[in-house]
């Protein structure tokens, strides 16, 4: 990952998205950027019936939960 780092280094930041475990909220993610360089930005995504997002139907088909994340993007 470092080599990917410093490529990225005089562009656009790299952005690393992060899903929780099943059960889990993104709020796990909430001190990653602490410890990343700053061309890294840490981008945690609530899934549906989790965390924050936990009042919606969690999805059982994939291309329903890619849409509902890309439009959380």
């Amino acid at each position: 990952m470092t080599r990917i780092v410093q490529n990225r280094a005089a562009g656009k930041p790299l952005e690393l998205i992060c899903l929780p475990h099943a059960g889990g909220s993104a709020l796990l993610y909430r001190r990653w950027a602490e410890h990343l360089p700053p061309t890294v930005r840490v981008r945690p995504l609530e899934l549906p019936g989790h965390g924050a997002r936990r009042a919606l139907p969690p999805h059982t088909e994939w291309p329903a939960l890619i849409d509902s994340l890309l439009l959380m993007w």
